[in-house]
């Protein structure tokens, strides 16, 4: 862990060796992870975490020679360097020269896959696709197990994840406003906590939407929500394979997703419960 402090610590299984790195910031953590790898000395090294990719990448020359390197990239990388990258160009330059120096690039998508060979020039053996799992018994556990957490007739809709600007809950929000115009009985949960948190609430409030829409922030167990929904709302800017979707099609819950990236179109290819809108629409 580079940081102290992470609400699904408690899910790591105890026989988990847990190392804390303790650094302020990821860019700070390249002599943390060098100290750490020649400490323990693994085989393999996979990271998860694009800004920890490149800390894993450019650390590769201080590690023994005989360490594997795998990288997972979590976003669709042209979609990030447009969207949400604060700096675009050396984000490029880091996708074009660090990556290909890793033993493995894992991407989410097929999707995912060609947009590396043919916006950042990787070399296509270097790239697998390996799409995210889902456990199946213990979200469907997890959501019949508790009562339905709504107070408020049909339809709920339900949103979650990280409240910050690629999400797109801000289009969900002026989307609402139209909603309840025409369906009076609409309500909106938006699980997550984050940076946008009170811009949002204040947007919410601002269109009339206080009685509208909640903000539980986080919640451990969100499943319940997702289950007993009406409605699954994905309004992402960029996105990599939402799990929050997939554990959406899992529970039976009808989805409606911002066509942001080529892999929501994979995902509906095979999953025809998923239907997606055009990216930034504000229509309901």
């Amino acid at each position: 862990m580079v940081q102290d402090g992470n609400a699904y610590i408690d899910d790591v299984p105890s026989q988990v060796t847990v190392h804390r790195l303790r650094v302020s910031r990821m860019r700070y953590s390249l002599p943390a992870i060098v100290r750490l790898v020649w400490k323990i000395k693994p085989r393999t090294i996979l990271s998860t975490v694009s800004y920890l990719n490149v800390m894993s990448i450019l650390a590769r020359p201080f590690l023994p020679r005989n360490i594997r390197l795998l990288v997972r990239e979590a976003t669709t990388p042209s979609a990030f360097v447009v969207t949400d990258a604060k700096h675009p160009r050396l984000w490029q330059f880091f996708y074009r020269r660090l990556y290909p120096r890793a033993d493995k690039v894992i991407c989410l998508s097929d999707a995912m896959r060609q947009d590396f060979i043919h916006n950042f020039f990787l070399q296509p053996e270097k790239l697998v696709r390996i799409y995210n799992p889902v456990d199946v018994e213990m979200i469907q556990q997890s959501a019949h197990g508790t009562a339905n957490p709504y107070h408020t007739p049909a339809p709920n809709l339900v949103a979650a994840g990280r409240l910050r600007q690629e999400k797109g809950f801000d289009l969900l929000i002026a989307a609402m406003a139209t909603v309840v115009k025409k369906i009076p009985g609409a309500h909106l949960t938006i699980l997550g906590e984050g940076p946008d948190a009170v811009r949002l609430k204040d947007q919410a409030h601002g269109l009339g939407l206080d009685n509208r829409i909640d903000f539980p922030g986080f919640v451990q167990n969100p499943w319940p929500y997702v289950g007993h929904a009406d409605l699954f709302v994905l309004p992402s800017r960029v996105e990599g394979l939402p799990n929050s979707l997939l554990e959406a099609l899992t529970l039976g819950t009808p989805v409606v997703a911002s066509d942001c990236v080529a892999t929501m179109r994979e995902l509906q290819s095979m999953e025809k419960r998923i239907v997606l809108f055009p990216p930034e629409d504000r229509r309901p």
